[in-house]
């Protein structure tokens, strides 16, 4: 058996040899987001491009290591001043948005339930979502703001939190309010076996259902995404993958 930290030593030099004959060391209580993006990566290399981000409009983000565990630390916060606790489903409709990834890492470290979305979903695509997983919060883009307040409307229940990015909504909470937040947060236990991801499938024989992936089986599971596509620290990955779909985790996220 590897243990877990020698696991992500492996992956990072390339001994891939040795990963793929042994199995891996799960522990019963895991954060990827406190243990091996902050506890390994921010802390080694914290000046080292984390995240770079463009659009058409000619904006521009780039943050390091050390500025996307601020910022997501931010956001952590943020959604803790407003009420969501731990094991509560966040539900996640934005465009390929800086704040997917931040989303992703406060949700991992605070050990919230995160449900992506794409925007193409209609109001009643978000309604039948509704219905099997009631969120406690939700983070969209304007365009998608407004059709999860028709679905919240057909069903006559509100979503106790509603966050806004890349613009404003009425009624909605601007996720800029998280830049007056701490840049600093303390992780939630996590167990391994927790629920992390519910993603819901296409549908394409029938309705979509929900599978669930746990705080080990992607987070984890993943040091074999990391190996396939073959990225070394310094690297530079982009992938084109929506992000409501299970691939932006993969390939994203988690592997880079």
């Amino acid at each position: 058996m590897i243990p877990l930290p020698t696991a992500f030593d492996l992956v990072e030099r390339g001994d891939l040899d040795r990963l793929g004959r042994e199995r891996v060391e799960v522990p019963e209580r895991f954060n990827w987001a406190s243990e091996v993006f902050e506890g390994r990566h921010a802390r080694r290399a914290p000046d080292r491009p984390a995240l770079v981000w463009a659009d058409d409009t000619g904006r521009k983000v780039r943050l390091s290591y050390q500025e996307f565990v601020a910022s997501g630390n931010r956001l952590l916060n943020l959604l803790r001043l407003l009420g969501l606790k731990q094991q509560q489903p966040l539900f996640v409709m934005l465009p390929i948005y800086p704040e997917v990834w931040l989303s992703y890492y406060a949700a991992i470290k605070g050990g919230y339930v995160l449900v992506p979305a794409a925007t193409i979903l209609t109001p009643s695509d978000i309604e039948y979502r509704f219905r099997q997983i009631r969120p406690g919060a939700v983070l969209a883009d304007p365009l998608s703001a407004k059709k999860i307040d028709w679905a919240e409307s057909a069903m006559g229940q509100p979503v106790p939190i509603k966050l806004v990015a890349g613009g404003e909504r009425p009624g909605w909470t601007s996720v800029d309010a998280a830049l007056d937040e701490p840049s600093e947060a303390a992780p939630a236990s996590t167990k391994t076996a927790d629920p992390l991801f519910l993603f819901f499938t296409s549908g394409t024989t029938g309705l979509p259902k929900v599978v669930t992936h746990t705080h080990a089986s992607y987070p984890i599971g993943h040091l074999t995404t990391s190996a396939w596509i073959g990225v070394r620290p310094g690297d530079v990955h982009s992938n084109i993958s929506q992000a409501g779909w299970a691939k932006f985790a993969w390939s994203s996220f988690f592997a880079p």
